[in-house]
């Protein structure tokens, strides 16, 4: 390695000595590793692709017996965390068939607690205090660490200008620019 002369400073400068270089070279490697570990927290998430979900959550244990009901609150949002939706709620069920999701999306689903007076039509306290936060599915902690969210599509469109034909004009193919019997 050679040395270049000593510069203005007193100090010699190097191949990977100068401030700049060790500077950049740590962005480097620290860039590096954050993008390792997004990439780690996303491939862990396993898409599921349906048109209609059931999702399902253990039961919220009340602290005493005579404590008032829980109640939940279903959520949903993109898969990007923005654009958080309440998808119905609060219900007494631990399980709901989600049908009217937004379709062609990645969706993270998410569940919220609510602790509701006995007999009355509203929760205890104020929101903040008698709602947890949301259980979200991408959330390793929650999901008995198999983080999920739900891919929804579109329902496929049946079939329209169905009707019988002779044999002759009779079209033979997929896509119904297939071949007439006679040309079989």
């Amino acid at each position: 390695m050679e040395w270049l002369p000593i510069q203005p400073t007193g100090r010699r400068v190097g191949p990977l000595h100068t401030g700049a270089a060790l500077s950049s070279l740590l962005i480097v490697a620290i860039l590096a590793i954050l993008l390792l570990a997004a990439m780690a927290h996303g491939q862990s998430i396993t898409w599921e692709w349906m048109l209609t979900p059931t999702v399902q959550w253990d039961l919220v244990a009340k602290p005493d017996p005579g404590d008032d009901p829980v109640r939940y609150i279903v959520h949903y949002r993109s898969s990007t965390g923005s654009g958080q939706q309440q998808y119905m709620g609060p219900i007494n069920a631990t399980s709901l068939f989600l049908e009217s999701l937004p379709i062609n999306r990645l969706l993270h689903l998410g569940v919220q607690s609510v602790r509701w007076r006995k007999g009355a039509e509203y929760p205890v306290g104020a929101p903040a205090e008698s709602r947890s936060t949301i259980s979200w599915s991408n959330d390793p902690a929650v999901t008995n660490s198999k983080p999920f969210g739900v891919a929804t599509w579109p329902q496929n469109r049946g079939p329209v200008g169905i009707k019988v034909v002779l044999p002759k004009e009779a079209v033979y193919g997929q896509d119904g620019a297939g071949e007439t019997k006679e040309d079989l």
